[in-house]
């Protein structure tokens, strides 16, 4: 671990309800992505961005092969296309719920 990663783990950091730590929103396959915390601010362990979606609209099918990806859905449903089981259930979370991708998830 590099001392700049654990100075980042170390401090805290505080960002307003609608604050994006000064980066502009991204527009990324129509989703408005503003980010709230980049690799940067956190010595390269994490990010967190907040993503507008329209409905019936999202990121296209994709795998991550370095890092794990995690969902909070803040209103409506969101959809996942993924292969979580034998049957391929789709798993369809909503308000107030989360969903975790880890990278050992297998498609």
């Amino acid at each position: 671990m590099s001392a700049s990663q654990t100075q980042a783990q170390k401090a805290a950091i505080f960002v307003p309800a609608n604050g994006a730590r000064g980066y502009a929103p991204l527009n990324i396959f129509g989703d408005l992505v503003t980010v709230k915390l980049s690799g940067k601010d956190t010595g390269g362990a994490y990010a967190v961005m907040e993503n507008v979606t329209q409905p019936k609209a999202g990121p296209p099918l994709h795998v991550h092969h370095r890092e794990d990806e995690g969902f909070f859905v803040i209103e409506g449903d969101y959809i996942f296309e993924a292969r979580a089981s034998a049957s391929r259930r789709t798993p369809v979370i909503s308000y107030g719920c989360r969903a975790i991708c880890p990278i050992r998830f297998k498609t």
